[in-house]
């Protein structure tokens, strides 16, 4: 799979990834998501599979810090590294525009995501009340680069 730049081409494809990825409340409308790949604070990135997308990660930055917006992975490839390898891309990105720190934000409810990051050099840094909704909580997570 090539790993690329996101293209506005990429829109509708973007979409589906968001819409098998996250709750509806969760996911970024169409706008935002065009908004992201022409931002010159942000960078996004993709997982090329033939004709479709197998996974997406959106960047946002800051001086001395990357925030991650979102690691998408189409479930029909989950489980094969594709979501570790765009989180080293988050990594390299960082560094690359002289960043720090990494920040994101994670769902509470999803235990084994929490534990992935962990395994992936994050600290959970602050339980976020009612983050995403009314009793839908967030825990920040941050890395030093």
């Amino acid at each position: 799979m090539k790993l690329r730049r996101g293209r506005n081409s990429d829109l509708s494809e973007l979409t589906r990834l968001e819409a098998g990825s996250f709750e509806a409340a969760r996911r970024d409308s169409e706008w935002m998501t065009r908004h992201s790949l022409n931002s010159p604070h942000q960078e996004v990135w993709v997982l090329e599979n033939g004709p479709t997308l197998a996974g997406c990660l959106i960047l946002r930055f800051w001086p001395h810090t990357c925030r991650i917006h979102s690691i998408a992975v189409d479930p029909k490839v989950r489980g094969a590294g594709h979501g570790r390898r765009l989180l080293r891309q988050a990594h390299r990105r960082a560094r690359a525009r002289g960043c720090r720190r990494m920040n994101l934000e994670a769902d509470a409810r999803n235990e084994a995501l929490l534990v992935w990051y962990e395994q992936n050099g994050y600290t959970r840094t602050r339980k976020l009340s009612d983050y995403y909704a009314r009793r839908w909580h967030a825990w920040r997570f941050s890395k030093a680069l």
